[in-house]
């Protein structure tokens, strides 16, 4: 009886427990395909409540076990390693150069834990909800692409998707969603090949042409890079008998998509009105050829054997190559066509190009053909501009001449100067209701050989030709983030145990610089994460990896279904060393949803650790500290918001909403910096002291927990200047100035700060007391061009803005006269 009485128990347990799976597989589902529409979960407004819902249902499901008296919670060494960094980010956390980015990042890698062991629990022996996870990480990279149709079709217009004419898509950075898009690509070829029921492969070949033609869209050129890389890994990896499919199946949807692509590059991306119609003639399109390879499969290709299929593979490859040899070797000239309509008045249009390929002080001819629709003196006009490395220019060749409404042939002979790095060949039209013509351009040395040709493909469109033929490492997007990579491992060298904590590049790079760019990303996954927890975390995260590549290697030598799975992982690792997928935490979701399937393979080494009720209380009140920390910034930052709105019309309940907003959140100086200020109105209002300590007390508050935070020094600097603190404001000047020597606007800040300062007293007749703030001027003008010295892009000084070193040279002549 008590035997029966027990299978009793544990049939209920098996059922409740299937049934508990699925809630938590359809709550994760509507929670991953929602997410991306709030912007990738990049900024803390939205990654917070993201991070308080993972934590209640790991709590939730932590409780369930416990009920049941299951207290397994780690099951690999894999787990050991997730486990481990967001251990390492709170090591960090409590000696890191910013306490809010620092917490932040605590809370985002303590859920990115949750959210892995939640699948891990979810599809742990049971392949149905394994492939239930898989097919909602493809469902929502295709509802983001398809919402991008639509975006384009102006059918909805979310914010962030289109911007400037140009497809970002939900995760609100064209890299980014090649990402995401390029994740599905990967998975729904592994799903795809792997079925033989029609209505799944076409549900699947649907689904690849549409993240196809929206990663065609998007052209980014570090992403087909790596995607093809993975494609081709893939197709070598995979059984012989699946080649075929894969390679039929991906064609499938390359040409189905042809005609869209084309028109979509070649109108224009200002003209998208006919997308959506060219979108649903390639499903169109898909669908028939996925019909008929499937009738083909069944009939034709039934008993083919492997020797068949690599011929016929063979075969394809020859004529890809042909076609690829062909696109690329037919071309024809660019011809410009300058025009000014009836209705346009009179002036300078012009487009231009740029010539690389040059040498300094050296002897050049440019050759073209040129025609006008009215022959007067201004028909056509050509200057050609040098460039030197600092991006200075200055013009070496002026013609403005006249030309008739046939072509003719001009030669013209220039010499590059001794700074030239590279030229612009500029190309006008001036006169109401003409045009101007100019074609067959090209460059030749001082022997008449060809330097450069203004030709095009004639057979790709402009825009996909350029982004290929520029992938290179010498594009100004690559050498940007091969110097954040240096100065990245500057920052490394400083922190290299424990490192600098959340945040830690955001708040430190301008200190580090070796040249002037604006950047809180380094654009490199793995030099962003050491910065933040040092050798002490990549540890951690070499761990994981090793355990990765050994199930990786396993699998590829058993040919296992998980195979697609850890090529998605691998692409995302891949393309996240030259851009900042990872810091979107909703992109970082899908990585570690992956990495849970991934922990459920029986390549993974298990472990085996004491199990008992109060270890498993453990990770029930870290889930518990992390709900109530992300709830508490989640509220935090709505009361926070809330009191900028009614600020002006409600000032006292703006106040408490404030002080509630700084206890819930107290980290964040947003609101202190707010804060300060209307207690300085106040102070001033009503001369009580209690407000003039309470601004003192958040300045100081700011400046403990966001040091290397200037975003509000202007406001702080005003509020100093106002209650007589010259000198304090004075030295937080100097102090923006020695973290951010790159930054022209610390330059800018300090000058004016001392020179308001040296105007005031001079202006009261106090000449001797602004006589050090006027040599501090003079300091900061010799900083700037010692530092501008060294540094082949100059520090960018406020547009119009004058360092008035003179005025503050005779100001001293003065003060000294004066006191004589």
């Amino acid at each position: 009886m008590a035997k029966k009485s027990l299978v009793s128990k544990k049939k209920t347990f098996l059922i409740e427990d299937k049934y508990i799976k699925y809630i938590l597989l359809a709550l994760i589902s509507v929670f991953m395909i929602i997410i991306p529409f709030y912007r990738g979960l990049f900024f803390r407004e939205n990654y917070m409540p993201a991070i308080a819902f993972i934590s209640l249902l790991y709590f939730a499901y932590l409780v369930y076990k416990l009920l049941h008296k299951d207290y397994k919670i780690i099951d690999t060494y894999l787990d050991l390693a997730v486990l481990a960094i967001p251990i390492c980010y709170f090591i960090s956390f409590l000696f890191g150069v910013n306490a809010k980015d620092g917490l932040d990042a605590v809370l985002i890698y303590a859920s990115y834990f949750m959210i892995y062991r939640i699948a891990s629990e979810i599809t742990k022996n049971d392949e149905k909800k394994k492939n239930i996870l898989l097919n909602l990480i493809i469902a929502s990279t295709f509802i983001t692409a398809f919402t991008s149709v639509l975006a384009l079709s102006d059918f909805i217009t979310p914010n962030g998707v289109i911007v400037d004419s140009r497809l970002f898509g939900l995760y609100q950075y064209t890299n980014t969603t090649a990402s995401v898009f390029a994740i599905g690509i990967i998975l729904t070829i592994g799903m795809l090949i792997n079925t033989t029921d029609i209505k799944y492969k076409l549900a699947y070949q649907i689904v690849l042409t549409t993240l196809i033609s929206n990663f065609a869209f998007i052209l980014s050129r570090g992403a087909f890079v790596i995607l093809a890389g993975i494609l081709l890994l893939n197709f070598i990896l995979i059984k012989t008998k699946f080649k075929l499919r894969f390679v039929v199946n991906f064609f499938i949807s390359l040409l189905s998509n042809l005609f869209l692509v084309y028109k979509y590059f070649t109108n224009g991306q200002a003209e998208f009105e006919h997308i959506l119609a060219n979108y649903v003639l390639s499903l169109v399109i898909c669908i028939g050829l996925t019909v008929l390879f499937h009738i083909l499969s069944k009939n034709l290709f039934k008993s083919i054997n492997e020797k068949a299929i690599n011929i016929v593979l063979i075969g394809v490859i020859i004529v890809l190559i042909i076609v690829i040899i062909f696109l690329l070797s037919v071309k024809e000239p660019i011809e410009y066509r300058i025009e000014h309509r009836s209705d346009e008045e009179q002036s300078w249009k012009y487009e231009s190009f740029y010539i690389n390929d040059v040498e300094a002080y050296t002897d050049y001819t440019i050759d073209f053909d040129v025609k006008s629709s009215l022959k007067n003196p201004n028909s056509y006009g050509l200057t050609i501009r040098s460039y030197n490395l600092k991006e200075e220019f200055k013009d070496i060749f002026n013609e403005f001449k006249s030309v008739g409404q046939n072509f003719e042939h001009k030669s013209i002979d220039f010499t590059t100067l001794e700074d030239t790095d590279k030229i612009q060949v500029i190309l006008y039209n001036y006169e109401t209701n003409t045009y101007t013509i100019y074609k067959n351009i090209m460059l030749k040395n001082s022997y008449g050989e060809i330097v450069k040709k203004q030709d095009r493909y004639k057979y790709i469109p402009d825009f996909i030709a350029n982004r290929l033929s520029d992938i290179n490492l010498e594009t100004q997007s690559a050498s940007y983030r091969i110097t954040f990579a240096k100065d990245g491992m500057e920052i490394i060298k400083g922190n290299v145990l424990i490192g600098a904590g959340g945040g830690g590049w955001k708040n430190l790079y301008h200190r580090y610089q070796s040249m002037p760019y604006d950047s809180t990303e380094t654009h490199n996954f793995f030099i962003q994460y050491t910065i933040e927890v040092g050798l002490v975390g990549l540890l951690a995260l070499v761990a994981l990896i090793i355990q990765l590549f050994i199930g990786f290697a396993k699998n590829i030598r058993r040919k296992s279904n998980y195979l697609y799975v850890y090529l998605a992982v691998l692409l995302v690792f891949l393309h996240s060393t030259i851009d900042f997928n990872l810091s979107l935490v909703a992109v970082s979701y899908i990585l570690w949803l992956l990495i849970g399937i991934i922990n459920t393979d029986s390549n993974i080494k298990q472990i085996t650790l004491l199990q008992n009720k109060w270890l498993h209380m453990i990770p029930v009140a870290f889930s518990i500290v992390i709900l109530v920390s992300s709830s508490s910034i989640a509220y935090a930052i709505r009361l926070g918001n809330k009191a900028a709105i009614i600020r002006n019309s409600d000032l006292d309940r703006s106040i408490r909403l404030y002080e509630n907003a700084m206890k819930y959140d107290r980290f964040n100086s947003d609101y202190r910096a707010d804060y300060a200020q209307i207690m300085n109105n106040k102070f001033k209002e009503t001369r009580d002291t209690k407000y003039y300590n309470s601004m003192l007390k958040q300045i100081a508050n700011i400046k403990k927990y966001e040091p290397y935070n200037y975003k509000y020094m202007p406001v702080l600097v005003n509020l100093l200047i106002s209650n007589g603190m010259l000198d304090e404001a004075v030295a937080m000047a100097d102090d923006k100035l020695k973290n951010e020597p790159m930054v022209g606007q610390s330059y800018a800040i300090n000058i004016d700060l001392n020179y308001e300062i040296a105007k005031y007293f001079f202006e009261n007749g106090q000449h001797e007391k602004a006589i050090p703030y006027l040599k501090n001027m003079i300091k900061v003008k010799e900083q700037y061009d010692k530092r501008n010295s060294k540094v082949i892009k100059p520090i960018a000084l406020p547009e119009g803005f004058d360092m008035k070193t003179d005025l503050a040279l005779n100001w001293i002549e003065q003060a000294n006269k004066i006191k004589k």
